[in-house]
């Protein structure tokens, strides 16, 4: 793994682009060996190109109250030949973390002394050129058990859940608080079926 010590840079940068699909997970109970376990999913595909600078960012959730943020970039075909990873500790602690699929399979969601679901609880995931299906496909095991991603549909479904909000609050940072642009960049009225569907009929 490559790790970069942010003491030696004033500046890190990251890019978000359209093809990309961002994403919060939640999971309302313990996981069970002996059923299926349900993960709710909230996702956001943007309609253009962003850059992301991790050191105003850190500052950004800091003013927010947000202490910590995991950011983890997944490239489904594991285009990536090493993984990446970069530490922001200060003002908000900022870990971004660059992994093909598949090593992000073996190492973070099947690995006895990796705790995902504390870990999970502050974490932004961006599948790079993907789709909810990937989304799925992904997180179909964790630690030996049966998972599934599911959008919600709760008695609940119409307040605003911690994850809708947990979302809302990453884009606000992530975009600098810029109300008009972030409900511009929001393609929710745009995007086409196969970006956000489970499963695709062809």
């Amino acid at each position: 793994m490559n790790e970069v010590d942010s003491t030696n840079f004033t500046w890190f940068n990251f890019f978000i682009n359209s093809f990309d699909i961002l994403f919060t997970l939640t999971l309302n109970n313990n996981l069970a060996k002996d059923k299926i376990n349900n993960l709710i999913g909230k996702i956001i595909i943007l309609r253009e190109n962003k850059e992301v600078d991790l050191f105003e960012l850190g500052k950004l959730l800091n003013l927010m109250g947000i202490d910590r943020l995991n950011i983890i970039a997944l490239y489904p075909l594991d285009v990536i030949e090493k993984i990446n990873y970069i530490n922001i500790k200060e003002p908000s602690d900022v870990k971004y973390l660059e992994i093909g699929a598949n090593d992000f399979i073996t190492h973070c969601l099947n690995n006895s002394s990796f705790n995902f679901l504390e870990y999970n609880k502050n974490t932004i995931y961006i599948i790079k050129e993907g789709s909810y299906i990937d989304v799925k496909n992904i997180f179909s095991k964790i630690n030996g058990f049966n998972t599934n991603i599911g959008r919600g549909g709760s008695q609940k479904s119409h307040l605003l859940s911690p994850l809708d909000f947990r979302l809302s609050c990453y884009m606000m940072a992530m975009l600098k608080f810029d109300y008009k642009y972030i409900t511009y960049l929001n393609s929710f009225n745009i995007a086409t079926k196969d970006r956000y569907l489970p499963f695709i009929e062809r």
